[in-house]
């Protein structure tokens, strides 16, 4: 029965992984999307004995493989390519560091995408409505600019400038471990520290305004994966079947 066990096993993990790889996909084009990749890892095996005819269990014992398993889900960081947009309010990061975003239960999210927009109240919010934070005004009808550092300027018609707000990211020391929660969002985890400040301060990266990060999804080496894990999947399924047709030769052979 094994043999079964083991193919079904591999049908499963290849499963998952298609599943994985099918949502890298339908985010390519979704901003500051990490794509993600499944790992496997051997299932503990299965003790076995060899025993006489008279029920006694003689020499070593059998370890004996019993498949694989879907260990986790392991999540790319690399960046993704840095593209123009038409978004006036929009923030790309070149470096490490994440966007801080405050939900609506006042926890704290955290996002690559920084295609913000500026909402009825002139704060900036996110594409799901959720306040960048820390919070940022801008008046209506005002001229402004954000910096490399994540300064908020306007412009005031006398030629002077004043500063609105400080625009601060998060980093991780284990940014892998963020939680996926939708909305291209993650929750931090306890398996990772944090550190805040001002872009280009502590190791944080910086910010290019009127740019946009999109996925770092490579098309071809998704394509490549894909082709891999079926072929897997279909070796998986092949298994299963020869083992039945083996079954069914020996009940044939015990009637």
């Amino acid at each position: 029965m094994s043999i079964l066990g083991n193919a079904v096993s591999g049908v499963r993990a290849q499963q998952n992984a298609l599943d994985v790889l099918g949502d890298n996909l339908a985010n390519m084009n979704t901003y500051g999307f990490k794509a993600e990749r499944a790992s496997f890892s051997e299932t503990l095996n299965q003790v076995r004995h060899i025993t006489q005819p008279a029920g006694e269990k003689t020499g070593q014992p059998l370890l004996v493989p019993s498949g694989v398993m879907t260990s986790g889900i392991v999540r790319t960081t690399t960046p993704g390519v840095v593209s123009d947009t038409d978004n006036p309010y929009s923030l790309a990061i070149q470096g490490d560091g994440y966007f801080q975003i405050r939900l609506p239960d006042q926890s704290m999210a955290y996002t690559r995408s920084g295609n913000f927009l500026r909402d009825a109240d002139g704060q900036l919010v996110n594409e799901a409505g959720y306040a960048l934070e820390p919070a940022v005004f801008i008046p209506a009808d005002q001229d402004i600019y954000i910096t490399a550092d994540g300064r908020v300027v306007s412009e005031e018609e006398d030629g002077t400038t004043r500063e609105l707000a400080q625009i601060n990211l998060a980093r991780f020391t284990n940014a892998g471990a963020l939680q996926r929660i939708g909305d291209n969002l993650f929750l931090a985890s306890g398996r990772t520290q944090m550190v805040t400040g001002a872009p280009g301060l502590v190791g944080l990266g910086t910010l290019i305004p009127g740019k946009i990060e999109r996925s770092n999804v490579d098309l071809g080496q998704e394509m490549t994966d894909m082709i891999q894990v079926q072929r897997t999947y279909q070796a998986n399924t092949r298994v299963i079947r020869n083992a039945d047709e083996m079954w069914g030769v020996a009940n044939a052979i015990r009637r």
